[in-house]
């Protein structure tokens, strides 16, 4: 549905699709299945299977890179795919668990939970790492299911709560301490899903 419009549009051939993102031109949207990674042309309507998945509903994202980067095997596989298809490749040997990656600000890099580097449990937090240099990866702030906010906000959610944090957003490093962004809590589900989200007027819906 385009936000100044009250009508919403079925997509055909979408029955059984999760999680959707755009392609970063909005002409596209990709989506997970039970067994398959999509895309969908919004101007032609054709679609693409573009790879096979394994328990994929840990979320995934579109980068300006050409890139559809995911966590395959219940996150336990971080990869990355081709728009066009083609092999899977993984992202990075550091991290071995990722959930609800994002492409983060200025198309810089992407953002995403991960209980850390080298290992597969552990307290979740959210972490950055630049497209030009896989190796390197950052821890940005605690919590999870990690959206941005405006120009600098990073917002993450933990037990329910939604907390904001100012990051530099050329470093990528904290500038101000995590606070309470809301009184009111948001209904998650473990790693999986936090019912929220951020219009680019800076609403909030939950």
């Amino acid at each position: 549905r385009n936000f100044n419009e009250k009508d919403v549009q079925l997509l055909s051939g979408t029955r059984g699709a999760l999680l959707p993102f755009f392609r970063p031109d909005g002409n596209k949207i990709g989506f997970i299945t039970q067994k398959k990674l999509k895309t969908l042309d919004l101007i032609s309507g054709l679609i693409k299977d573009v790879c096979d998945v394994k328990n994929a509903y840990y979320g995934a994202c579109w980068g300006s890179d050409g890139f559809i980067y995911f966590g395959n095997s219940e996150g336990n596989d971080f990869v990355f795919i081709s728009e066009d298809g083609g092999p899977l490749t993984h992202v990075s040997e550091k991290i071995k668990v990722c959930f609800n990656p994002r492409i983060a600000m200025e198309d810089k890099g992407l953002i995403f939970s991960s209980a850390g580097l080298e290992t597969f449990r552990g307290p979740l937090s959210v972490y950055f790492m630049p497209f030009d240099n896989k190796n390197v990866v950052k821890m940005i702030s605690s919590g999870q299911h990690p959206a941005w906010l405006g120009s600098n906000v990073l917002v993450t959610e933990r037990n329910g709560q939604l907390f904001s944090t100012m990051i530099d957003t050329k470093t990528f490093k904290p500038i101000s301490q995590s606070k309470l962004f809301m009184q009111s809590k948001v209904l998650s589900r473990d790693i999986t899903h936090s019912q929220h989200s951020f219009s680019q007027n800076n609403i909030v819906a939950f």
